[in-house]
């Protein structure tokens, strides 16, 4: 009997872990994102690059992530001067969501 209460409460030990870490990582993947954001305000592309791929490596299913790596792609790709004129990242006083990528499409 005693067996089988500790085994429950181990499962229901590490099965709390996996959801703070889940919780914990959804948080970093932000963080990188708006370090992403600061990095293209300094227009610095390869390491705002590396910050969204960091985000998508923390959370797999962060869209947002995902749809600026994939924007930052093609502005890599296409071997051009970088317009930076048209890159417009949200501040962190802004309050408004805003595309940064907007005119690129």
């Amino acid at each position: 009997m005693k067996r089988k209460i500790i085994y429950i409460l181990t499962f229901l030990f590490c099965f709390g872990l996996i959801g703070f870490s889940a919780d914990l990582n959804m948080e970093q993947s932000k963080i990188m994102i708006e370090n992403g954001n600061k990095a293209l305000m300094e227009k610095d592309i390869e390491s705002a690059k590396m910050y969204m791929r960091r985000a998508i490596q923390l959370n797999p299913y962060n869209v947002e992530a995902w749809d600026k790596y994939d924007e930052l792609m093609k502005i890599i790709s296409k071997n051009e001067p970088i317009k930076w004129d048209k890159i417009i990242v949200k501040g962190e006083d802004s309050k408004q969501e805003e595309d940064p990528f907007a005119g690129f499409n």
